[in-house]
């Protein structure tokens, strides 16, 4: 098991986990616009969902930031709901 450093997706350098073929990212949260580009958006347009409450965030004083398992929860539930309509 080792931790390291890694560039991803053109975000800042992430602390990443590698147990075994497995990495996990060790942060708990992340920016709205990092959420927006995992999800193809551009900044100003992750803010707008943010606010619409399609991206779920936290507010730390003037910071809003995205759980990352909260949105992983959110990728899952769409997951399911494209496998279901394709069924």
């Amino acid at each position: 098991m080792g931790v390291d450093r890694i560039w991803a997706a053109g975000i800042e350098p992430k602390l990443v986990l590698y147990l075994g073929a497995q990495v996990m990212d060790m942060r708990k949260v992340m920016s709205v616009p990092e959420a927006g580009k995992l999800l193809g958006l551009c900044r100003n347009s992750a803010y707008r969902a943010a606010e619409r409450g399609e991206i779920p965030t936290l507010r730390i004083g003037r910071k809003l930031l995205v759980p990352v398992a909260a949105f992983e929860r959110l990728l899952q539930g769409v997951d399911r709901m494209d496998r279901s309509a394709n069924q």
